[in-house]
């Protein structure tokens, strides 16, 4: 597995971290599972987008192929989670444009 996992672990002990298949978190105790963003299929454009609940419109836009936005929608949340910052913060759109280059 080349993933690189990154785990939140709050004060009382809650774990937040992104869901693979090949590791689960279950050893954790109860998980809950719930998606942090949508990948969308904009038909104006023809092209995939990142959303993020909460916002107003897309995160980042113009995949061409939906693997290609879970791949970066990967990537964006978990340097974010790594950060900590929010994803749709100015620090979380600085991640976003370090990954686009």
């Amino acid at each position: 597995m080349d993933k690189e996992i990154v785990i939140d672990i709050n004060q009382v002990g809650g774990a937040q971290g992104m869901h693979f298949d090949d590791f689960s978190l279950g050893f954790l105790g109860r998980q809950k599972i719930t998606r942090a963003s949508e990948i969308l299929f904009n038909e104006d454009t023809q092209l995939w987008d990142i959303w993020i609940p909460g916002g107003h419109e897309s995160c980042v836009t113009g995949f061409s192929g939906y693997d290609e936005a879970r791949s970066f929608e990967v990537q964006w949340l978990q340097e974010c989670r790594k950060q900590g910052v929010e994803p749709l913060s100015v620090e979380g759109d600085q991640i976003v444009q370090s990954l686009i280059v």
